[in-house]
Protein backbone atom coordinates (compact mmCIF):
# COMPACT_ATOMS: atom_id res chain seq x y z
CA UNK A 1 0.00 0.00 0.00
CA UNK A 2 1.52 3.53 -0.99
CA UNK A 3 1.74 6.09 1.24
CA UNK A 4 -0.86 8.47 -1.14
CA UNK A 5 -3.33 5.26 -0.19
CA UNK A 6 -2.97 5.31 4.03
CA UNK A 7 -5.56 6.99 5.88
CA UNK A 8 -4.34 10.06 7.90
CA UNK A 9 -2.97 8.73 10.76
CA UNK A 10 -4.53 10.03 13.90
CA UNK A 11 -2.65 13.09 16.18
CA UNK A 12 -3.57 11.82 19.33
CA UNK A 13 -2.17 8.80 21.20
CA UNK A 14 -2.86 7.72 24.65
CA UNK A 15 0.44 8.62 25.85
CA UNK A 16 -0.21 12.13 24.32
CA UNK A 17 -3.46 12.74 25.85
CA UNK A 18 -2.18 11.99 29.22
CA UNK A 19 1.02 14.57 29.08
CA UNK A 20 -1.70 17.18 27.19
CA UNK A 21 -3.88 16.82 30.45
CA UNK A 22 -4.58 20.46 32.32
CA UNK A 23 -3.59 20.02 36.06
CA UNK A 24 -3.97 22.10 38.92
CA UNK A 25 -6.76 24.93 38.68
CA UNK A 26 -7.61 24.19 35.15
CA UNK A 27 -8.79 20.61 35.93
CA UNK A 28 -10.30 20.67 39.12
CA UNK A 29 -12.66 23.33 40.79
CA UNK A 30 -11.71 25.66 43.02
CA UNK A 31 -11.85 23.58 46.07
CA UNK A 32 -10.15 20.56 44.90
CA UNK A 33 -7.64 23.26 43.96
CA UNK A 34 -7.49 24.75 47.46
CA UNK A 35 -7.34 21.70 48.99
CA UNK A 36 -4.90 19.62 46.71
CA UNK A 37 -2.13 22.38 46.72
CA UNK A 38 0.77 22.40 48.69
CA UNK A 39 0.78 24.54 51.16
CA UNK A 40 0.23 23.49 54.80
CA UNK A 41 -3.32 21.97 56.56
CA UNK A 42 -3.56 25.63 58.20
CA UNK A 43 -3.55 27.62 55.17
CA UNK A 44 -5.73 25.48 53.13
CA UNK A 45 -8.14 25.74 56.03
CA UNK A 46 -7.75 29.30 55.24
CA UNK A 47 -7.99 29.84 52.23
CA UNK A 48 -10.88 27.65 51.80
CA UNK A 49 -12.53 29.38 54.46
CA UNK A 50 -12.20 32.53 52.89
CA UNK A 51 -13.76 30.48 49.91
CA UNK A 52 -16.86 28.99 51.42
CA UNK A 53 -17.53 32.52 53.16
CA UNK A 54 -17.46 34.37 49.68
CA UNK A 55 -19.63 31.93 48.11
CA UNK A 56 -22.11 31.29 51.44
CA UNK A 57 -22.17 35.38 51.59
CA UNK A 58 -23.38 35.61 47.92
CA UNK A 59 -25.90 32.66 48.61
CA UNK A 60 -27.44 34.18 51.98
CA UNK A 61 -28.26 37.52 50.32
CA UNK A 62 -29.36 35.90 47.22
CA UNK A 63 -31.91 34.11 49.39
CA UNK A 64 -32.49 36.61 51.80
CA UNK A 65 -33.11 39.25 49.24
CA UNK A 66 -35.62 36.84 46.58
CA UNK A 67 -37.72 35.60 50.63
CA UNK A 68 -38.09 39.65 51.12
CA UNK A 69 -39.27 40.17 47.53
CA UNK A 70 -41.54 37.93 47.43
CA UNK A 71 -42.88 39.39 50.71
CA UNK A 72 -43.10 42.62 48.94
CA UNK A 73 -44.66 41.23 46.14
CA UNK A 74 -47.72 39.98 48.17
CA UNK A 75 -48.28 43.13 50.36
CA UNK A 76 -48.26 45.04 47.04
CA UNK A 77 -50.80 43.07 45.72
CA UNK A 78 -53.14 43.07 48.25
CA UNK A 79 -52.73 47.12 48.23
CA UNK A 80 -50.82 46.69 52.21
CA UNK A 81 -47.67 48.90 51.61
CA UNK A 82 -47.30 51.01 54.54
CA UNK A 83 -43.99 52.35 56.25
CA UNK A 84 -44.52 49.42 58.65
CA UNK A 85 -44.65 46.86 56.18
CA UNK A 86 -41.40 47.59 54.24
CA UNK A 87 -39.65 48.20 58.04
CA UNK A 88 -41.08 44.61 58.69
CA UNK A 89 -39.70 43.47 55.06
CA UNK A 90 -35.93 44.91 55.78
CA UNK A 91 -36.60 43.68 59.20
CA UNK A 92 -37.05 40.13 58.06
CA UNK A 93 -34.60 40.07 54.91
CA UNK A 94 -32.04 41.09 57.71
CA UNK A 95 -32.98 38.72 60.09
CA UNK A 96 -32.85 35.43 57.35
CA UNK A 97 -29.85 36.54 56.70
CA UNK A 98 -28.08 36.66 60.48
CA UNK A 99 -29.58 33.35 60.86
CA UNK A 100 -28.32 31.55 57.34
CA UNK A 101 -24.42 33.47 58.38
CA UNK A 102 -24.99 32.04 61.87
CA UNK A 103 -25.81 28.23 60.51
CA UNK A 104 -23.25 28.36 58.12
CA UNK A 105 -20.53 30.13 60.25
CA UNK A 106 -21.05 26.86 62.50
CA UNK A 107 -21.06 24.17 59.78
CA UNK A 108 -18.20 25.17 57.79
CA UNK A 109 -15.12 24.51 60.05
CA UNK A 110 -16.24 20.57 59.66
CA UNK A 111 -17.08 21.12 56.30
CA UNK A 112 -13.79 22.11 55.13
CA UNK A 113 -11.80 19.80 57.27
CA UNK A 114 -14.18 16.83 55.78
CA UNK A 115 -13.20 18.42 52.25
CA UNK A 116 -9.58 18.27 52.94
CA UNK A 117 -8.80 15.24 54.25
CA UNK A 118 -11.40 13.42 51.49
CA UNK A 119 -9.34 15.32 49.11
CA UNK A 120 -5.88 13.99 50.19
CA UNK A 121 -7.38 10.51 50.38
CA UNK A 122 -8.61 10.63 47.00
CA UNK A 123 -4.98 11.73 45.98
CA UNK A 124 -2.76 9.40 47.57
CA UNK A 125 -5.03 6.68 46.41
CA UNK A 126 -4.52 8.16 42.43
CA UNK A 127 -0.79 8.47 43.47
CA UNK A 128 -1.02 4.42 44.28
CA UNK A 129 -3.10 3.62 41.09
CA UNK A 130 -2.29 -0.03 39.10
CA UNK A 131 -2.45 -1.11 36.14
CA UNK A 132 -2.22 -4.54 35.03
CA UNK A 133 -1.99 -6.64 31.60
CA UNK A 134 -2.16 -10.03 31.33
CA UNK A 135 -3.19 -12.58 28.75
CA UNK A 136 -6.68 -12.89 28.36
CA UNK A 137 -7.82 -16.46 29.80
CA UNK A 138 -4.34 -18.36 28.79
CA UNK A 139 -5.19 -19.31 25.54
CA UNK A 140 -7.24 -17.53 22.28
CA UNK A 141 -10.91 -17.62 21.62
CA UNK A 142 -12.20 -19.01 19.09
CA UNK A 143 -15.18 -18.27 16.61
CA UNK A 144 -16.37 -20.52 14.03
CA UNK A 145 -18.16 -19.41 10.89
CA UNK A 146 -20.45 -21.22 8.38
CA UNK A 147 -20.94 -21.06 4.80
CA UNK A 148 -23.98 -20.28 2.83
CA UNK A 149 -24.90 -24.01 2.90
CA UNK A 150 -24.44 -24.12 7.26
CA UNK A 151 -21.18 -26.08 6.63
CA UNK A 152 -17.92 -24.28 8.49
CA UNK A 153 -16.59 -22.34 6.67
CA UNK A 154 -13.63 -20.82 8.19
CA UNK A 155 -12.28 -20.25 12.60
CA UNK A 156 -11.08 -17.16 13.78
CA UNK A 157 -8.10 -17.22 16.78
CA UNK A 158 -8.16 -13.79 18.72
CA UNK A 159 -5.33 -13.29 21.23
CA UNK A 160 -6.67 -11.06 24.09
CA UNK A 161 -5.25 -9.13 27.37
CA UNK A 162 -7.07 -8.31 30.22
CA UNK A 163 -6.16 -5.00 31.84
CA UNK A 164 -7.37 -3.97 35.32
CA UNK A 165 -7.21 -0.71 37.09
CA UNK A 166 -6.50 -0.28 40.55
CA UNK A 167 -8.41 3.24 40.47
CA UNK A 168 -11.86 4.03 37.93
CA UNK A 169 -11.44 5.99 35.34
CA UNK A 170 -11.30 5.99 31.45
CA UNK A 171 -8.51 2.92 29.83
CA UNK A 172 -7.00 3.04 26.34
CA UNK A 173 -4.46 0.35 25.60
CA UNK A 174 -1.96 1.53 22.49
CA UNK A 175 0.14 -0.45 20.26
CA UNK A 176 3.26 2.10 20.43
CA UNK A 177 4.79 1.08 16.57
CA UNK A 178 3.80 -1.70 14.85
CA UNK A 179 5.01 -3.12 11.48
CA UNK A 180 1.66 -3.42 9.43
CA UNK A 181 1.61 -3.48 6.04
CA UNK A 182 5.33 -2.42 5.01
CA UNK A 183 5.01 0.89 7.54
CA UNK A 184 6.21 1.57 11.09
CA UNK A 185 2.40 3.06 12.53
CA UNK A 186 3.00 4.45 16.02
CA UNK A 187 0.57 4.62 18.64
CA UNK A 188 -2.00 2.73 17.00
CA UNK A 189 -4.99 1.96 19.22
CA UNK A 190 -6.08 -1.50 19.85
CA UNK A 191 -9.75 -2.25 20.57
CA UNK A 192 -11.36 -3.30 23.73
CA UNK A 193 -13.44 -6.59 23.32
CA UNK A 194 -17.06 -6.24 21.89
CA UNK A 195 -17.09 -2.45 20.95
CA UNK A 196 -17.15 -1.13 17.64
CA UNK A 197 -14.21 -1.26 15.13
CA UNK A 198 -13.35 2.85 16.31
CA UNK A 199 -13.88 2.43 19.90
CA UNK A 200 -10.32 2.71 21.62
CA UNK A 201 -11.09 3.05 25.41
CA UNK A 202 -13.63 2.27 27.98
CA UNK A 203 -14.43 2.97 31.50
CA UNK A 204 -13.24 0.70 34.19
CA UNK A 205 -14.36 0.70 37.48
CA UNK A 206 -11.99 -0.49 40.17
CA UNK A 207 -10.13 -3.85 40.27
CA UNK A 208 -13.33 -5.19 37.23
CA UNK A 209 -10.81 -5.97 34.44
CA UNK A 210 -11.45 -5.64 30.57
CA UNK A 211 -10.88 -7.43 27.65
CA UNK A 212 -9.40 -6.26 24.53
CA UNK A 213 -8.22 -7.59 20.93
CA UNK A 214 -4.67 -7.83 19.84
CA UNK A 215 -3.73 -10.10 17.21
CA UNK A 216 -6.24 -12.44 15.06
CA UNK A 217 -5.53 -15.15 12.81
CA UNK A 218 -8.07 -16.62 10.12
CA UNK A 219 -7.94 -20.15 9.11
CA UNK A 220 -7.93 -18.78 5.11
CA UNK A 221 -4.78 -16.28 5.78
CA UNK A 222 -1.51 -16.98 6.51
CA UNK A 223 -0.47 -14.13 8.25
CA UNK A 224 -1.50 -12.45 11.54
CA UNK A 225 -3.39 -9.58 11.55
CA UNK A 226 -4.14 -6.48 14.06
CA UNK A 227 -7.55 -5.96 15.90
CA UNK A 228 -7.02 -2.27 16.30
CA UNK A 229 -9.80 0.46 16.90
CA UNK A 230 -8.27 2.75 14.02
CA UNK A 231 -11.29 1.87 11.53
CA UNK A 232 -12.01 -0.49 8.51
CA UNK A 233 -9.58 1.02 5.88
CA UNK A 234 -6.84 1.24 8.47
CA UNK A 235 -4.32 -1.37 7.59
CA UNK A 236 -4.21 -4.75 9.62
CA UNK A 237 -1.47 -7.19 8.22
CA UNK A 238 1.07 -7.90 10.69
CA UNK A 239 2.31 -10.76 8.35
CA UNK A 240 4.44 -13.61 10.04
CA UNK A 241 5.91 -12.25 12.78
CA UNK A 242 5.18 -9.34 15.18
CA UNK A 243 6.85 -7.87 18.02
CA UNK A 244 5.55 -4.85 19.93
CA UNK A 245 4.71 -3.18 22.90
CA UNK A 246 1.45 -2.21 24.39
CA UNK A 247 0.73 0.47 26.78
CA UNK A 248 -2.16 0.58 28.86
CA UNK A 249 -3.47 3.84 30.50
CA UNK A 250 -5.61 5.20 32.69
CA UNK A 251 -6.58 8.62 31.29
CA UNK A 252 -8.53 9.53 34.65
CA UNK A 253 -5.56 8.69 37.12
CA UNK A 254 -2.87 9.38 34.70
CA UNK A 255 -1.14 6.13 35.26
CA UNK A 256 0.38 3.61 32.57
CA UNK A 257 1.63 0.63 32.11
CA UNK A 258 3.32 -1.75 29.23
CA UNK A 259 3.48 -5.32 28.03
CA UNK A 260 5.46 -6.59 25.29
CA UNK A 261 4.32 -8.73 22.64
CA UNK A 262 5.66 -11.48 20.25
CA UNK A 263 3.27 -13.62 18.11
CA UNK A 264 4.85 -15.81 15.13
CA UNK A 265 3.19 -17.91 12.77
CA UNK A 266 5.28 -21.29 12.64
CA UNK A 267 5.43 -23.55 9.32
CA UNK A 268 2.52 -25.13 10.15
CA UNK A 269 0.68 -21.60 10.30
CA UNK A 270 0.47 -22.38 13.80
CA UNK A 271 0.69 -19.07 16.14
CA UNK A 272 2.99 -18.41 18.75
CA UNK A 273 1.58 -15.52 20.83
CA UNK A 274 4.09 -14.57 24.04
CA UNK A 275 3.51 -11.70 26.47
CA UNK A 276 5.98 -10.48 28.54
CA UNK A 277 6.96 -7.92 31.42
CA UNK A 278 8.39 -4.67 29.50
CA UNK A 279 11.88 -4.48 29.81
CA UNK A 280 13.33 -1.72 27.24
CA UNK A 281 13.56 -1.75 23.18
CA UNK A 282 12.70 -5.53 22.42
CA UNK A 283 11.63 -4.06 18.90
CA UNK A 284 13.36 -5.81 15.80
CA UNK A 285 12.32 -5.69 12.04
CA UNK A 286 9.27 -8.50 11.35
CA UNK A 287 8.86 -8.13 7.70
Amino acid sequence: MSDSSMPPLPQDSSLDRISSLPVGKDQVSPVEAIALSDKTYSQRFRDLLGHRTREYLKQDLAYSALGSLICGLVAFIAGEVTVSVVFGGVLGFLSIFVANVIKHALRTPGEIDTVIRERLSQKEKLLEAKLTIVFGRGEPFIDLFTGVNGEPDHSLLTYRVRVTSSVPGWVRLTAEEVYLEGRNLPDVWLRPTNKSETTNQTELHANVSHMWDVIQKSSKESELMLAHAMGANYPRRLGRKAQFRIIASNLSALVTTSKFITAKLDDSDNVYFQLDDDQGDHRESCN
